[in-house]
C-alpha cells in the first residue's frame, strides 16, 4: 500500500527534507517570476501610451516655442519703416531686397530655418522671400491665421496647415496711416517637420508626422505623398510607415490616442490640432517591441528552467524518502 506523503515526509532523513523544501520555495518563487515578468511586459506595453503622449507633448512644446520666437520676428519686421513703406508704395522689389539679407542670415546660424511671407487684404500673397516670382493669388479660402490677422489686427501664432503640410507660424499685422486698420500682414514660417526632426533626434524616437488635407492642392503639388486625405508631412522609414493606413489616423484624430500592433512594431498615433483647436493631422510614433520581448522571453526562460529543475529535484528527494 503507497505510503501516505505526509509520512513519507515525516520519515525523511533531515537533510533531504530541508532540501525538498527548499526547491519547493525555489518552484514557488521561479513561478512567482514568470507571472510578473508577463505582468511587468502588459505593464511597459501600456505605459508606452503615456509615454508617446508625453512624446507628442514635447513636440507641441517645441513648435509652441518656435511660433513665439516666429512671431517675435514677424513683429520686429511689422514695425520697419522702410518695410510699412515698401508695401505701401507696392514696391516687392525693395521689400525682397530688404528682408532676404535679414532671413538669409537668421538661417546661417539656426538649425530650424524660416520662411518670410507678406499677405494684402483680404488674403492675398504680396511676396513669398523664398519663391519672389510667385504672388497675387488669393490664400484667404485656407489660410484662416492671414484672414484673422488682416480683419482683426492682432497678432496670431501656432501650427496650421497650408498646401503642402504643416507649419508653425508667426503673424503679425503691419500698419500704415490707419492704426486700427492693417494695410497688410507679414508671417514667419517653420515647416513642423523641422521641429519634430529636432524633437525626434533629442528624444532618439522614431515619429512620422500627417497633415490633413483640407484644399485642393496645386498641379505642381499632385505628387505629394498622400494616405487617402492625408498628406506626409514628414517621412520615416518604409518598413515603419508601410505599416499606416488612412483608418488608423482617422481613428487616432477623432479619438486624440490610438494604437495599432503589427507583429513586434507598435504604432500610437496622437491627434493634433492648429491654433484654433481644429484637428489638423496626426503624430505617430513607431516602438519596435522586438527587444521588450526578447527580455521577456530570457526572463521566463530563465524562471521556467529553474522551476522545472526545482520541480524533478524535489520529486527525485521524496522518492529518496521513501
Amino acid at each position: 500500500m503507497p505510503k501516505h506523503p505526509f509520512r513519507v515526509l515525516s520519515n525523511m532523513d533531515p537533510v533531504i527534507r530541508i532540501f525538498f523544501f527548499f526547491c519547493l520555495a525555489v518552484l514557488c518563487l521561479a513561478i512567482v517570476q514568470i507571472v510578473r515578468v508577463r505582468k511587468n511586459t502588459n505593464s511597459e506595453l501600456r505605459g508606452l501610451k503615456t509615454h508617446v503622449v508625453q512624446n507628442s507633448r514635447a513636440l507641441l512644446d517645441s513648435a509652441a516655442e518656435v511660433a513665439k520666437s516666429n512671431l517675435d520676428i514677424a513683429t520686429f519686421i511689422a514695425t520697419q519703416e522702410r518695410v510699412r513703406k515698401a508695401i505701401s508704395n507696392r514696391d516687392r522689389q525693395t521689400l525682397f531686397e530688404i528682408i532676404e539679407p535679414l532671413i538669409r542670415s537668421i538661417n546661417k546660424t539656426n538649425t530650424i530655418k524660416i520662411r518670410v511671407h507678406f499677405h494684402l487684404p483680404p488674403g492675398i500673397s504680396f511676396l513669398r522671400v523664398w519663391k519672389p516670382d510667385r504672388y497675387g493669388d488669393d490664400i484667404s479660402a485656407f489660410r484662416k491665421t492671414v484672414v484673422d490677422v488682416l480683419s482683426t489686427g492682432r497678432a496670431v501664432k501656432g501650427i496650421e496647415a497650408g498646401r503642402i503640410g504643416l507649419a508653425v507660424r508667426g503673424v503679425a499685422p503691419i500698419f500704415g496711416s490707419d492704426p486700427n486698420k492693417p494695410m497688410a500682414s507679414v508671417e514667419v514660417i517653420t515647416d513642423l517637420a523641422d521641429v519634430a526632426d529636432k524633437v525626434q533626434e533629442d528624444h532618439k524616437n522614431t515619429i512620422q508626422l500627417f497633415g490633413l488635407q483640407r484644399i485642393q492642392a496645386t498641379a505642381s503639388l499632385k505628387n505629394l505623398e498622400k494616405i487617402d486625405n492625408f498628406i506626409v508631412v514628414s517621412k520615416a522609414p518604409t518598413l515603419f510607415s508601410s505599416k499606416v493606413d488612412a483608418q488608423f489616423l482617422y481613428d487616432a484624430l477623432k479619438r486624440g490616442v490610438q494604437i495599432k500592433k503589427v507583429g513586434t512594431l507598435l504604432l500610437l498615433g496622437v491627434g493634433l490640432r492648429d491654433y484654433r483647436g481644429e484637428p489638423t493631422g496626426v503624430y505617430v510614433e513607431y516602438v519596435e517591441l522586438s527587444p521588450l520581448y526578447e527580455k521577456a522571453k530570457r526572463d521566463t526562460f530563465k524562471y521556467a528552467g529553474l522551476a522545472a529543475g526545482a520541480f524533478v529535484l524535489a520529486i527525485l528527494l521524496y522518492f529518496a524518502g521513501m
